[in-house]
């Protein structure tokens, strides 16, 4: 008999250790199969702003905008009426103190575009010691903020509106923006620059993005006429565009020293040398060039 009740003992156990071993595995896919979701991005259809990591389902978001007027962020206006929605990705935020005492947020989002328009939100209250210490570079949306008309902003954002908010129901968090980035340019004291910039457009800023391309078309002037020919002049070797007179790429007059080097020189290498009337080339002397 107690032979039988270990047997029986450990036919139990091993029954229970494989359902516990099923449980764990279940957990470990369903732990992967969420890790997979996260990495993948979405395109959120409403504000078209590109999303990983997401935290609200699509279904979940039609449902809250179905009886709302959902505006993307150009498209704000101070005088809208109704219910209304919009979505940007956090792209700066900073903490103030009111004339009373109590502090406050102000967030900048952007809808990530070529003309980059924000939008300035202002957290009161409970909203701004629920979400004061949220990053930048995620994805939020506005319910029925409160519009508020502001012409300070940049020209071609002339007259575009801020909005506050005071209870946390009006923010909603869908994810991270996986476009999100900060200019790898350097400022004039040293510091790397702090504007955000759309990684899948360009790693640089406008400005540095401007800067760089003087820069390269300082440089390429610098080095001048990069196929010119070399032409020896009185025992100096001289480019084409100061061996000439200035004019850019001719030969040589026939018969001069200058031309003979450049026929040995096309002979050596297998061109073909095409030759000119004299009365085409205008000789100049020493002292001209």
């Amino acid at each position: 008999v107690p032979v039988v009740v270990e047997k029986s003992r450990r036919v139990m156990s091993g029954v229970f250790s494989t359902a516990a071993g099923e449980r764990a595995k279940e957990g470990k896919a369903r732990d992967e199969l969420r890790r997979q979701q996260q990495r993948v991005e979405h395109v959120e259809k409403f504000s078209g702003l590109r999303v990983k990591n997401r935290l609200v389902a699509s279904a979940v978001l039609e449902d809250k905008f179905c009886d709302l007027r959902f505006t993307r962020i150009p498209d704000l206006r101070h005088d809208l009426h109704g219910r209304w929605a919009t979505a940007g990705v956090l792209v700066e935020k900073t903490v103030k103190q009111g004339s009373t005492g109590s502090s406050y947020s102000v967030w900048r989002l952007s809808d990530m575009s070529p003309t980059d328009y924000t939008v300035s939100v202002f957290l009161f209250g409970q909203a701004h010691l629920d979400f004061s210490k949220e990053d930048p570079g995620s994805v939020w949306c506005v319910v029925d903020g409160e519009l508020r008309e502001d012409t300070g902003q940049k020209s071609h954002q002339a007259s575009r509106p801020t909005v506050a908010v005071n209870e946390p129901r009006m923010l909603c968090k869908l994810g991270v923006s996986p476009v999100f980035g900060r200019c790898k340019g350097l400022r004039k004291d040293g510091n790397d620059c702090t504007m955000h910039v759309n990684l899948g457009v360009s790693e640089y800023c406008a400005y540095h993005a401007s800067a760089a391309l003087k820069s390269l078309a300082t440089e390429r002037m610098a080095l001048g006429p990069g196929r010119a020919p070399k032409f020896v002049r009185n025992g100096k070797t001289v480019m084409g565009a100061k061996g000439m007179g200035g004019r850019m790429n001719q030969p040589p007059p026939p018969g001069s020293d200058a031309a003979r080097e450049l026929q040995r020189a096309r002979s050596a290498s297998g061109v073909v040398a095409f030759s000119r009337p004299a009365a085409a080339y205008t000789d100049r002397s020493d002292d001209q060039i």
